[in-house]
């Protein structure tokens, strides 16, 4: 992609607070670094911080010891321009500061956890399951992305659920409550743990945990303890799948179990994570912690199937699309159609896979796609919209009036198929058709059968499927 948009990252964390809201920051700049220029901004990073971070971002930016109160305008006037996307994510990032921020003229996107205060953010992602667009207070333009279709983890946990091992044949337990673990539940949940007498307990704890001593020396009074730092996401996944049973706090590292699946017991250590908990209890994910190790085998069955059906590890492609939706936001815009156009519509239509799709898929001669297409142009019957992106005509979409409805059909260069192109196309299409036409109608399209991507798009849009006419039968017809 020439030209490319840059994404600025400002999360929480730090040494002693615990870096989860880094570490989900760093998880999400990975999906998108192809794509786009990452950039961290942080305050302070210890020289292994800004080691992980340059793993993944281009660059990293140090606040230093900028006052708090001053932050928000410092990015604001220094680093951001009305080109770009911030990624915020943390508790600090209220609607002052979001109003700072987009002052700029940027596009917005929050991390959140606990929908505590409004938000003017173009895009919401909140993967905890569970949670409605109705606990938050956003403007009109806010678009919500929950559950953990969005699970915002590392690539190796990802791979992981799209490549599910075998349940493990030892009997090893895995125990992990985050990173910082200030209040050691984490010696806690061992000291229950061992009258159950697992082949190994392996024990992981963060760069942040200060109870590292004491947890040493527990361990060394006992056999078959196992305590790990600072591990890679690599480890972290190969740990996991040995072991078919686990603990571990309802956060982040939950979702990293449930990637590799088995049977996962919660023991909640913050507020924070009520929504997260209730959601994999309630969906049958996992099991509270109360109940470790008592939950039958046919149970704890059940669950590892409905893991493999919500953790499909392509969240990256679902979050992948909503950024390049922001950035068409930034580069993309519609026009009328113009005679100027005829070539290029021309090419569109004849391309291989618009004709395989259409319902009439024999090419079709230059002289009478520029006949019917200077007709369309002309008549006042027919909304017919270029998109352009930096400076290139890339998608057509149209919509022609007939009998008190709009049919709508729509396409994508070749170049730009499989970017999310199609959804932003059908949503600023439609926009911009109400706008212009100011009439109440009815949207209608219809869509081949074999279709899937297509199908999946109008579906998701709002589409209502409705009979079909017979000489559309091997298609699907959509109202909105």
């Amino acid at each position: 992609m020439s030209q490319q948009t840059h994404i600025y990252f400002r999360a929480d964390g730090s040494s002693h607070m615990g870096l989860g809201h880094i570490h989900r920051s760093l998880a999400l700049a990975s999906m998108v670094a192809d794509t786009f220029v990452c950039t961290f901004v942080t305050r302070n990073p210890l020289p292994a911080l800004k080691t992980m971070i340059t793993d993944v971002c281009q660059d990293c930016i140090d606040l230093g010891d900028i006052d708090p109160a001053q932050e928000a305008e410092h990015i604001a006037q220094s680093i951001l321009t009305n080109q770009d996307i911030v990624v915020l994510d943390g508790y600090h990032f209220d609607l002052p500061y979001q109003q700072a921020i987009a002052r700029t003229g940027c596009k917005i996107v929050c991390l959140d956890d606990i929908h505590r205060y409004h938000f003017l953010a173009h895009a919401v992602i909140n993967h905890a399951g569970g949670i409605d667009s109705s606990l938050y207070s956003a403007e009109p333009y806010t678009r919500f992305y929950l559950g953990p279709r969005y699970t915002l983890l590392k690539k190796p946990f990802l791979e992981a659920a799209r490549h599910r091992h075998e349940t493990p044949a030892g009997n090893a337990l895995f125990i992990c409550l985050g990173g910082a673990d200030p209040g050691n539940q984490t010696r806690f949940v061992l000291e229950k743990c061992l009258p159950h007498n697992f082949d190994e307990y392996i024990v992981v704890v963060g760069a942040a945990y200060q109870h590292s001593a004491s947890l040493q020396a527990f361990a060394a009074q006992h056999g078959a303890i196992r305590i790990l730092s600072n591990l890679s996401a690599e480890e972290m996944v190969t740990y996991m799948q040995r072991c078919r049973t686990a603990v571990c706090s309802p956060s982040g590292v939950a979702y990293e179990y449930l990637c590799a699946g088995g049977a996962l017991y919660l023991h909640q250590t913050a507020d924070n994570q009520d929504d997260l908990c209730n959601y994999l209890l309630r969906a049958s994910l996992a099991f509270v912690f109360a109940d470790f190790p008592t939950v039958p085998a046919t149970i704890v069955a059940h669950a590892i199937v409905e893991q493999a059906k919500i953790f499909d590890g392509r969240s990256n492609q679902r979050l992948a699309k909503i950024f390049l939706s922001l950035e068409y936001d930034l580069h993309a815009t519609l026009r009328r159609a113009t005679e100027a156009d005829v070539d290029v519509t021309y090419a569109w239509a004849n391309d291989p896979e618009t004709r395989s799709q259409s319902f009439q898929s024999d090419a079709i001669p230059y002289s009478n796609h520029k006949n019917w297409f200077l007709r369309k142009v002309a008549t006042g019957a027919t909304y017919y919209y270029i998109v352009v992106y930096k400076q290139q005509p890339v998608a057509q979409i149209r919509f022609d009036l007939a009998e008190g409805e709009a049919l709508i059909s729509y396409g994508i260069d070749a170049a730009y198929r499989s970017k999310g192109l199609g959804t932003w196309v059908l949503q600023r299409g439609i926009e911009q058709f109400r706008k212009d036409h100011a009439q109440p109608v009815c949207i209608i399209g219809y869509v081949k059968a074999s279709n899937e991507k297509s199908n999946t798009i109008f579906r998701n849009m709002g589409f209502t499927q409705v009979p079909t006419e017979e000489k559309y039968k091997d298609a699907f017809k959509y109202k909105l």
